[in-house]
């Protein structure tokens, strides 16, 4: 398992600036687990499309790992699309502030048969070893 080194966000700087927010062990773990899920999914083969964030969905381009996580952690519950070409799409709910990384991939859709593997990919993925 190579791990993937999880990306200084924005967001988290901007959270300090403005109210003095340090991140907690929990909040560093969901950082671990959702940067290496994006990491794996990637190096799978899969392209991350988009975020959906309960009311707009906000693009991401060239599998950009760091502006996907900027959108995930402005929420506490995101929807991320992934894409294998252009026929299979597949989505990933993930819900923050449950306090157990097994939690924050709370649910994910795949084709029938797993015919691009999508539904194999996430099942190889264990966010505990991120924590």
């Amino acid at each position: 398992m190579t791990k993937f080194k999880t990306p200084s966000l924005d967001i988290d700087k901007e959270m300090k600036k403005l109210y003095g927010h340090e991140l907690k062990l929990e909040n560093k773990v969901e950082r671990r687990v959702i940067g290496n899920l994006l990491n794996h999914i990637v190096t799978s083969g899969f392209t991350i499309d988009s975020v959906y964030d309960g009311e707009e969905s906000h693009t991401v381009k060239d599998n950009n790992i760091k502006s996907t996580m900027e959108v995930i952690f402005n929420l506490d519950e995101s929807r991320i699309y992934i894409k294998n070409g252009e026929k299979h799409f597949h989505n990933i709910l993930i819900t923050l502030g449950n306090g157990d990384a097994e939690d924050i991939i709370s649910d994910w859709s795949y084709s029938e048969n797993d015919s691009d593997g999508f539904n194999a990919c996430m099942e190889k993925f264990n966010p505990s070893d991120y924590e």
